[in-house]
């Protein structure tokens, strides 16, 4: 049961960081490439020009941190780059 409430909680804060970032920087893609109890890692984009960036956040400090930006590749393209170099999959 308490695995069950904890992967809830997960969920939900995972919600409400993408739907923050999504309206803070007006991204209308995304991706998450890697989720657990203590991080997030999404991918984030436009669908109208090429600016990507994968951007991590830490649900123990509510913090994101910006790893990659891209502006050369469409969002698709830069997803596939992601997860060969860092080997989501």
């Amino acid at each position: 049961m308490e695995e069950k409430n904890t992967k809830e909680r997960t969920e939900s804060k995972t919600e409400k960081t993408i739907k923050t970032l999504k309206t803070n920087r007006g991204f209308d893609l995304h991706q998450v490439l890697f989720k657990n109890t203590k991080e997030l890692v999404i991918a984030f984009g436009y669908k109208k020009h090429k600016h990507s960036e994968l951007i991590k956040h830490s649900f123990s400090n509510n913090k994101n941190e910006t790893i990659i930006v891209d502006g050369e590749k469409t969002f698709e393209e830069f997803v596939v780059k992601v997860k060969e170099k860092f080997d989501y999959k």
